[in-house]
């Protein structure tokens, strides 16, 4: 009888109580209520944390499994999140009407609300299974941090003048040839093992101030091994005329190599350019024979140029005119350099507790400033007492492989209660040695879930914290900043980028699929295919993937598309596709859609199905209008659209600039903080509607019209979180934003083009403003006295802005320039620059100056601390 009863209670646990749920579940999404999917949310947190709190190198297969497993069901419960929010669209008053169209809107919904509330009642009982298997495992395996959250008590700053132990020499003699004399091309090779500092030397000497001031044309290549000629070429194109502030050919990217060639070699024997160019990393000899033998002018006097190379095939080394070997650093060099990096000194007089790892930290790092770079950051956090076994964990490794386990540790030793290490590893996405800028890597984290959100901090705020922590922690390097000294570009170390692709693979984060790697595991999570076959694998399950980079041409990618529903970031920037794939529109759970530098012309309807979709790229595409759909899309937070088109004369025309146009009813999607740039109507509509967009951060208006200043200004004063804004008159007219009442707080960068006559009142209280564009201004003399006056004031362009025929620049004035452009300024004819500003102007520093772009012809004279640039 107690076995009847006992049989009866489990069969009423494992039938009914489902059965009961399901209908609960139902009767709940019907009504739009969230009950079911609030608790879920819980649940999620609980196993996310458990999937963190479990984390550990030293995981045996079970906890690998288990762990897997709790990674698949997070992404499912997000989805069912996700489509659960689609029930409550018209939750709104009990009034009749909205009751009907709430009821009826939630039965035909799809997915239908009894397939969700099935799959709700599944996907707790799996929360349970797995929360089991998972807790005893919590905090086994795991070195204890007690700091592993904080920031390190010291920034370390790599390579910093005079903290070059051991590497003077080889630094001396690079300076010596790539200033030399000498009147024709000089190729000089760096020479080393991985991690020895060869990337590092090349770009101190390359961005060094007398380097700078040398040589009037620069470009900084990473070559890659499978990148096509033509591909390096253009991008020195590039580099070269971007420098020098010259348009691209609009035909450029139909040119053939030889055309690509003479145009680079037509550029550099022109007006005196003397170059210097630097070839990272590059592996083939034929790559830099071509390049050399094509494109960079050799003897042609009184131009020359210098070319520097980094490399490790003795093919390339011996191609070149010198080469300069570095090797790894010796005692004492390597323990001053490690105690400058883990104490900020490297006087720094350790005690004996510390110096007792002296001999073991060096035999460690073999030498590798790489390895001591990331080794002390991963000690300096530590306690004193727990260097030995760490050190000792290391130990069994040599040389190379030493540094690999350095790298390994410090991934595994960042913070586990945060997403650092998914941040990390998400680097394994892109191809070794490229470049990410900061927007993208805060866009994609969050949308990859990564992110959290903290008290009293935004999501894009803490995302930019563990960009600053990964910086701090030596595992990832700052390529690039602004002027004003915000990074602009990241990217690992190729050592780094090796460890982290293969932990990547192993632990199913991703996998990449390039010339080397066609191959994809079966319950892929993210995938980024690099490579243009045929046959790459159709047959591969993508039911798990959340995640699809495509950059190049892939001939089946409806079929890739359609063979997932999961998906949650999509990015097919610079792929060779014309039309929108129908496909995406059915990729309901999507966060983040990038068809940058597509062919894309229109978007259909269907986009508006893409109703969790927070970030929409369509830069550099032809996209000239947004369908009426995109207002469905509440939770959008940043939409860049918009393309840049070079006149092909004159030269130093600037761009036409093409926007969107947007459908009436745009101030709905109260949650955008990017909207650049937008074609405001002749209607006005759009620009009124502005004013509802109160979260901002970057805006970008095209078209302005004089009667719609000021409703511009209006919506503007409401905008407490701008930190951009970009704003072009229709035809160069008056641009009618003097009556701004009051200036967003945040903003740093100020773009205007169009007749001011005069500077407005409002630039006064810029306090923070550090880029500053005027075009076409028509400015009288007083108005560079407010402008110099800007106290933070970094970089400043003025193109056909001034009717004045000479700038004086007062004692005092522009205390922050790094970057002054004027550009077809015709009455102007005296520039005076005094050395009273913060850079030193006589004719030895004027290379301080990060970049001056005057008209041809500029000649500048000095006397007695005052620059004189005559026109």
């Amino acid at each position: 009888m107690e076995i009847g009863l006992t049989l009866g209670r489990g069969a009423a646990e494992t039938v009914v109580r489902p059965a009961f749920d399901k209908v609960q579940y139902w009767i709940e999404l019907l009504q739009g209520k969230h009950t079911s999917t609030e608790e879920m949310v819980n649940e999620l947190d609980i196993l996310e944390g458990l999937i963190k709190d479990t984390d550990s190198s030293s995981a045996i297969h079970t906890l690998k499994a288990a762990r897997g497993q709790a990674e698949d069901l997070c992404a499912s419960i997000r989805d069912v999140i996700d489509d659960a929010k689609r029930f409550a669209r018209y939750n709104h008053q009990h009034v009749p009407l909205r009751c009907i169209r709430k009821y009826t809107h939630n039965l035909v919904g799809k997915p239908s609300i009894c397939e969700t509330a099935e799959r709700i009642v599944k996907l707790r009982s799996q929360v349970r299974r797995l929360q089991e298997i998972l807790t005893p495992f919590v905090g086994q395996g795991m070195v204890p941090t007690s700091a592993q959250a904080g920031r390190l008590q010291h920034r370390h700053v790599a390579h910093a003048e005079g903290h070059w132990e051991g590497m003077e020499e080889p630094k001396t003699s690079l300076f010596q040839y790539v200033l030399g004399r000498e009147s024709h091309r000089q190729m000089v090779a760096l020479v080393g093992m991985p991690g020895v500092g060869k990337t590092s030397l090349a770009r101190y000497v390359y961005e060094d101030n007398k380097v700078k001031g040398h040589f009037n044309c620069h470009a900084w290549m990473t070559v890659e091994e499978s990148c096509a000629t033509k591909q390096l070429l253009l991008g020195m194109i590039s580099r070269l005329y971007e420098e020098a502030n010259v348009r691209l050919p609009d035909a450029i990217n139909i040119m053939d190599e030889d055309e690509l060639s003479g145009m680079i070699q037509r550029f550099l024997k022109q007006e005196e350019r003397r170059y210097v160019i630097v070839f990272d990393d590059i592996s083939r000899r034929g790559q830099l024979k071509l390049l050399s033998d094509l494109a960079l002018p050799d003897k042609n006097h009184p131009n020359y140029g210098r070319v520097i190379v980094t490399s490790r095939n003795r093919e390339v080394i011996e191609s070149c005119d010198h080469t300069i070997t570095i090797t790894q650093l010796t005692s004492p060099d390597d323990w001053n350099l490690f105690c400058y990096k883990a104490f900020g000194s490297s006087s720094f007089s350790p005690g004996e507790e510390i110096c007792q790892h002296r001999e073991r930290i060096s035999n460690l790092c073999a030498g590798l400033p790489l390895a001591i770079d990331v080794l002390s950051a991963l000690l300096a956090k530590k306690d004193h007492s727990q260097w030995s076994s760490i050190i000792s964990e290391l130990e069994s490794h040599g040389d190379l492989g030493a540094a690999t386990e350095i790298l390994e540790t410090s991934i595994n030793e960042l913070p586990k209660n945060m997403g650092h290490k998914n941040c990390l590893l998400y680097f394994s996405m892109f191809p070794k040695s490229s470049t990410v800028s900061h927007n993208t890597l805060v866009r994609l984290w969050i949308a990859e879930g990564f992110i959290k959100r903290q008290p009293r901090q935004t999501r894009q705020a803490v995302a930019e914290k563990y960009l600053s922590d990964l910086v701090d922690l030596h595992v990832l390097m700052v390529e690039d900043s602004y002027k004003y000294g915000r990074p602009k570009n990241y990217k690992v170390h190729d050592l780094m980028h090796q460890v982290i692709q293969k932990k990547a693979e192993n632990e199913d984060f991703c996998t990449s699929c390039s010339d080397g790697n066609q191959q994809a595991p079966e319950r892929v999570r993210r995938m980024s295919i690099q490579i243009e076959e045929d046959d790459f694998r159709q047959n591969v399950s993508l039911s798990k993937l959340q995640t699809l980079f495509i950059s190049n041409k892939i001939p089946h990618v409806p079929k890739l598309l359609s063979s997932t529903t999961a998906l949650k970031v999509l990015s097919m920037q610079g792929s060779l596709i014309e039309e929108f794939p129908k496909e995406i529109g059915n990729l309901t759970h999507l966060r983040y859609l990038n068809l940058r530098d597509t062919k894309i012309s229109n978007l259909p309807m269907s986009l508006g199905n893409l109703t969790n979709l927070e970030t929409l790229n369509l830069k550099g595409t032809f996209v000239s209008e947004l369908p009426k759909s995109i207002l469905k899309i509440q939770s959008l937070r940043h939409l860049l659209a918009y393309r840049y088109d070079a006149p092909k004369k004159p030269e130093r025309q600037p761009e036409a600039i093409f926007g969107v146009r947007v459908p009436k009813g745009i101030g709905q999607l109260k949650q955008m903080r990017t909207f650049s740039v937008v074609v405001a109507d002749k209607e006005s509509k759009i620009v009124k509607e502005l004013i509802n967009l109160k979260k901002l951060r970057r805006l970008g208006v095209l078209n302005l019209r004089r009667e719609d200043g000021s409703d511009l200004c209006e919506s503007i004063a409401k905008m407490d979180q701008l930190s951009s804004i970009s704003i072009t008159a229709m035809d160069d007219e008056y641009l009618d934003i003097h009556n701004l009442s009051v200036v967003p707080p945040q903003l740093q960068r100020l773009y205007l083009r169009g007749q001011l006559q005069v500077v407005p009142q409002w630039f006064t209280s810029l306090h923070r403003l550090v880029r500053l564009l005027l075009s076409g201004s028509s400015l009288n003399e007083d108005s560079i006295n407010i402008l110099q006056s800007l106290p933070q004031l970094a970089e400043l362009s003025l193109i056909r802005a001034l009717n004045v025929d000479r700038i004086e620049c007062q004692i005092g004035g522009f205390r922050n320039l790094k970057i002054l452009d004027l550009d077809q300024l015709n009455g102007l004819v005296n520039v005076t620059l005094h050395g009273s500003m913060r850079w030193s102007l006589t004719p030895e520093t004027v290379a301080e100056m990060s970049k001056v772009t005057f008209l041809t012809g500029c000649k500048y004279l000095a006397q007695n601390g005052t620059m004189e640039f005559a026109l």
